[in-house]
């Protein structure tokens, strides 16, 4: 049993050092991806487009065409690796697997990773609409009501304690190959003096 376990930790750990590489190595390139797709989410409701996303680094900065920014007034911003580091959960679930390198296993990953995307894509969305549900006074009064004001205020918080986690935890669980086990007693034919042979559990 110690022995099962401890080889569980050290996948888990090799798959932590993978995930952190990864998730450090690809941060910037990553958010410019995730800054373009979140934008192209957020215009689907907009007549016409107003909404900017540019990513600088890690940080994406959102501008709205029709309340141009003054160089003194301050712009909102959403850091991407408060928000995708996620991804080092997950990679450490997958590697934590007896079989981590089967193609049931790999397969299940870029699954649960592609899946990913789109959480942080609905998470950087939820933090732009928070923004502009509460940052514009009569503006936000107007064009967002009571339960939406208060649904897009929450979703940024239930992202950063809860959903960040959840999500690859629960990523995970769907995409994991699913466990085979065997009988421990098999079927077997018993043969007795005298009698054909019957076959007992």
């Amino acid at each position: 049993m110690r022995k099962n376990l401890s080889r569980i930790v050290l996948r888990g750990m090799i798959g932590f050092l993978i995930g952190l590489a990864v998730w450090g190595g690809l941060s910037v390139p990553y958010t410019r991806l995730l800054a373009s797709l979140s934008q192209i989410v957020l215009r689907l409701d907009e007549r016409p487009p107003v909404t900017t996303i540019t990513a600088h680094g890690t940080l994406m900065m959102v501008d709205r065409s029709d309340f141009p920014s003054s160089p003194s007034a301050m712009r909102f911003g959403v850091e991407s690796t408060d928000i995708t580091f996620n991804l080092i959960l997950l990679t450490t679930l997958f590697a934590a697997s007896s079989r981590a390198l089967s193609d049931r296993n790999v397969l299940g990953f870029a699954g649960a990773a592609a899946a990913l995307v789109l959480v942080h894509v609905a998470a950087v969305v939820s933090f732009v609409k928070a923004y502009y549900s509460e940052g514009f006074g009569t503006w936000s009064a107007s064009h967002f009501g009571f339960v939406a004001r208060h649904f897009w205020g929450a979703a940024p918080y239930f992202y950063s304690v809860v959903g960040v986690y959840g999500f690859a935890i629960a990523l995970w669980w769907l995409f994991r190959p699913a466990m085979q086990s065997t009988p421990k007693h098999p079927l077997h034919a018993r043969r007795t003096p005298g009698t054909s042979a019957r076959v007992r559990a």
